[in-house]
């Protein structure tokens, strides 16, 4: 979490590499099982997508579906 922090201070909350930071942190916490932990995250990081790329980009469409994956681990 410490390179997320590093990221929201030098470039902003909402910035992309912000948003990579987030997605890669809510995939980590995925695939620890942690899923509760891993989609308030996931749910950040595509709204920067969304907001600073585009709803057609790669990263975007990628983090969309990590985060149904990540929706569907909260439910097991």
């Amino acid at each position: 979490m410490k390179s997320l922090s590093i990221w929201e201070q030098q470039l902003g909350a909402n910035h992309p590499n912000t948003g990579t930071s987030l997605f890669n942190i809510a995939v980590l916490y995925y695939n620890m099982g942690r899923y509760s932990q891993a989609l308030p995250l996931i749910q950040r990081a595509v709204k920067i997508c969304e907001q600073t790329l585009n709803p057609d980009h790669p990263t975007t469409q990628s983090a969309h579906r990590w985060l149904r994956a990540i929706r569907e681990g909260t439910k097991e």
